[in-house]
């Protein structure tokens, strides 16, 4: 199982940024990070900073780890310049 992170922006159909990890080494990481968990994205139409403290991350790797998968968060941001950045992290 992985955790991924994909940024689509404008080509919904080529990923601009497409991160697969390991859902043991997030694990392994989630002991480490900090409880005020920020997923910052610098658009063309600033900085935009999404909240996911509320995630249960103990919870959702357990979930993970016993086979089950599916999207964590989703957004869909719309540019200055009429365009649109869509963020996806789930468990594939």
């Amino acid at each position: 199982r992985y955790l991924k992170i994909v940024v689509y922006k404008n080509d919904l159909d080529k990923p601009k940024v497409n991160i697969s990890i390991p859902i043991m080494l997030v694990k392994l990481g989630a002991k480490f990070a900090p409880k005020d968990k920020q997923l910052n994205l610098d658009t063309e139409a600033g900085n935009t900073n999404f909240d996911l403290s509320g995630l249960d991350w103990d919870e959702l790797l357990k979930l993970a780890s016993k086979g089950e998968i599916g999207d964590i968060f989703s957004a869909d941001i719309e540019e200055d310049n009429g365009g649109i950045t869509k963020v996806r992290i789930f468990i594939e």
